[in-house]
């Protein structure tokens, strides 16, 4: 964390509070004139988590960073942000903590993405993170999207997807009694030891076992073994993040079919894109299925969009 910010001088002085909650992560950037702190705590979904638990989490990494009396305006841009239930919760239960808490918007976690990445201005962003979608602002300010289906029914291309199908193709390479690197190493970051091939093969009961021995099994989290088995030249990770980006990329078509954006670009979000090998891929399927649109790179992350949208009030 950053040393925190002096308030600007002035009775009407104010704090902007843009938040970014993940699946993995929550970033937090606060800022008071030309002054600013950067805070990270941990993630979620607001979907899943009480509005109580969220708001005890925020005032608390808040609370050392603040100077009492000065007025704090904020947005949150949410994974499950987009219910208004979820959303008015999360309002409410913050406006009854903070007593400088002035304005307060819960919003999706893709609307601070989008406005990060543009600025207010055109385009499309897809997202490829621990979960994934296309998004894009009409000139009205009104919100469309594909994808983004969340986690029970799962967003391809994403890192939940990709560790599901890994999580398949090694059940698969259990039962032929095949090798696959990809599914070797999967079947070691769910038992260590564990091998999917020959004499001491693990049978699938025994993975399975190890998979749902978690109360909320993680599949995200085997996402860094597929990247990592093509990066070694692993074919079966080839085609497993071939299909998922492909499906990622239909999904940003059929959003410009309908709701093709003023400017023709599209900006890639999400930790995935943060991997040179998936990036490219990705890219290689957005250029097949739009290859009128043109790639470029975000101005500026989720956050701070999150902070544009809490001084626009």
């Amino acid at each position: 964390m950053t040393p925190p910010p002096t308030p600007a001088s002035g009775t009407s002085a104010r704090y902007l509070i843009g938040v970014d909650i993940g699946g993995t992560k929550t970033d937090v950037l606060v800022r008071s004139g030309p002054n600013a702190a950067s805070i990270r705590t941990e993630g979620g979904n607001l979907r899943l988590d009480p509005a109580d638990v969220w708001a005890d989490r925020l005032e608390s990494c808040l609370k050392d960073v603040l100077t009492a009396g000065h007025p704090i305006w904020m947005c949150i841009g949410a994974a499950g942000g987009g219910s208004r239930t979820a959303a008015e919760a999360l309002e409410q239960a913050l406006l009854a903590r903070m007593e400088q808490l002035e304005a307060v918007q819960v919003v999706s976690d893709t609307r601070i993405a989008w406005q990060g990445a543009f600025g207010g201005e055109s385009g499309i962003i897809v997202i490829a993170g621990t979960g994934s979608g296309c998004y894009t602002v009409d000139e009205t300010g009104s919100e469309y999207r594909t994808g983004g289906w969340g986690p029970v029914i799962g967003d391809p291309g994403s890192g939940r997807s990709i560790g599901l199908a890994a999580l398949r193709h090694t059940l698969v390479s259990a039962e032929a009694g095949s090798f696959s690197m990809t599914a070797d190493r999967t079947a070691q970051a769910l038992l260590d030891g564990a091998r999917v091939f020959g004499p001491d093969a693990v049978s699938t009961g025994v993975l399975l076992d190890a998979f749902y021995s978690s109360s909320s099994p993680n599949t995200a989290r085997l996402a860094p073994v597929v990247l990592g088995a093509y990066a070694d030249g692993c074919p079966h990770a080839r085609d497993l993040l071939l299909d998922e980006a492909g499906q990622l990329a239909r999904q940003g078509a059929r959003l410009v079919a309908h709701h093709a954006p003023a400017k023709r670009h599209i900006a890639l979000v999400g930790g995935l894109v943060n991997d040179d090998g998936y990036k490219t891929i990705l890219e290689s399927a957005l250029e097949t299925e739009l290859p009128d649109y043109t790639l470029v790179p975000p101005a500026h992350p989720p956050v701070q969009g999150a902070l544009e949208l809490a001084a626009a009030g």
